[in-house]
C-alpha cells in the first residue's frame, strides 16, 4: 500500500493550530526550511516549500522518522 493510499484510509485529519516548520542542512547541498501551514480562509493545509518538490519533503520526513528514537 502506498503512502498516499494509507493516508486516505486515516478517518481523522490533522490540523495544526499554529504553523510547523522544519529547517535542514547538508554538507555541500545547501540548506533550506518548509512550514505546513493551516489556511483558515480554504479549509486547507498549505506548505510553503521554498521551491523543493513534495517528493523531497516526503523522503526528508521519512527518513527523521527512521532515523529517530522513539522514547514512549
Amino acid at each position: 500500500m502506498s503512502l498516499k493510499e494509507s493516508f486516505k484510509q486515516l478517518e481523522d485529519v490533522c490540523h495544526p493550530q499554529t504553523n510547523v516548520g522544519f529547517s535542514w542542512s547538508a554538507k555541500d547541498i545547501g540548506f533550506g526550511e518548509f512550514v505546513f501551514i493551516w489556511n483558515d480562509k480554504k479549509n486547507r493545509l498549505d506548505i510553503h516549500t521554498e521551491t523543493m518538490s513534495k517528493e523531497f519533503i516526503k523522503r526528508m520526513l521519512c527518513q527523521m522518522v527512521d532515523e529517530a528514537t522513539d522514547i514512549g
